[in-house]
């Protein structure tokens, strides 16, 4: 049963937060330095393939995860963070991190809902915890175009149809030129290379545009950036949990600003 006192579910919120900015936020950068490490010590191409499918799939999985972050955060006024995240799909994730990309020019505590530091300072937070929740929120908006970057890389941003999703694997980029284009590309040298073929139609094919072919690389310069990259995103998502901890520290989880709405940046 779901806790009915506000005390209550206070106290599940911060829990949430404070795992999250621990040991649950490095769940994928661990994961990632597992698989670069098989793949550059497997002999066997398939193998090497599919360590490298799987590492996409490992950032892929961590940009969504700091999407539901974001949508737990913005919407836990109706509910409670917890709840909010709980409730939130791959959609709203996705619009999240859309909405991210945008939010420089709006700022950080309001893509967030997060309270100004002004009121902290106004509740009588410690100064050192104020300076901190400014600090982290200026390189938190700094870092969320980078967010944006890599979630576009991945194709999160290009579409909101909740079918985006779908996928399906090829075996070299030869394959995807004959499917796109009707003629096998002449890349030889990526050959070793697996290809996802991402259909951005929502299963109905209008034309090969609808296909967007994504490398699941094996080159090992190529990997290890893919890994710091997963990294990048767990520390990004632990240091926002962080940062709405102060808030829920505070007593202030509930306050800030209350709008705008997920799609009002868009």
């Amino acid at each position: 049963m779901w806790p009915k006192s506000p005390d209550a579910a206070l106290t599940a919120d911060r829990t949430y937060l404070r795992d999250y900015a621990g040991w649950v936020s490095s769940i994928h950068g661990v994961e990632a330095r597992a698989l670069v490490a098989a793949i550059r010590q497997s002999d066997d191409r398939n193998l090497r393939k599919a360590l490298s499918t799987r590492l996409m799939q490992s950032r892929m999985s961590a940009l969504l995860s700091v999407g539901f972050l974001y949508v737990a955060i913005r919407e836990r006024f109706g509910s409670s963070l917890l709840q909010a995240r709980l409730r939130a799909d791959t959609s709203s994730a996705r619009m999240a991190l859309r909405e991210a990309s945008l939010a420089s020019g709006a700022g950080f505590w309001r893509f967030l809902r997060l309270p100004q530091p002004a009121e902290l300072r106004e509740a009588s937070v410690d100064p050192a915890a104020v300076n901190e929740y400014v600090d982290s929120g200026e390189q938190r908006l700094a870092n969320l175009t980078r967010i944006g970057q890599i979630a576009r890389q991945d194709m999160l941003l290009s579409t909101l149809d909740a079918g985006r999703h779908n996928r399906i694997i090829v075996a070299s980029p030869r394959s995807v030129g004959l499917i796109k284009t009707g003629q096998e590309s002449e890349l030889h040298g990526l050959s070793n290379t697996a290809f996802y073929l991402v259909d951005l139609s929502g299963g109905e094919l209008q034309d090969e545009g609808d296909l967007v072919a994504v490398a699941s690389p094996t080159t090992p310069a190529v990997i290890e950036e893919i890994a710091e990259e997963i990294v990048f995103i767990d520390a990004e998502a632990a240091a926002t949990a962080a940062l709405v901890s102060l808030v829920a520290e505070a007593g202030l989880l509930k306050s800030g600003d209350n709008g705008p709405a997920l799609g009002d940046f868009l």
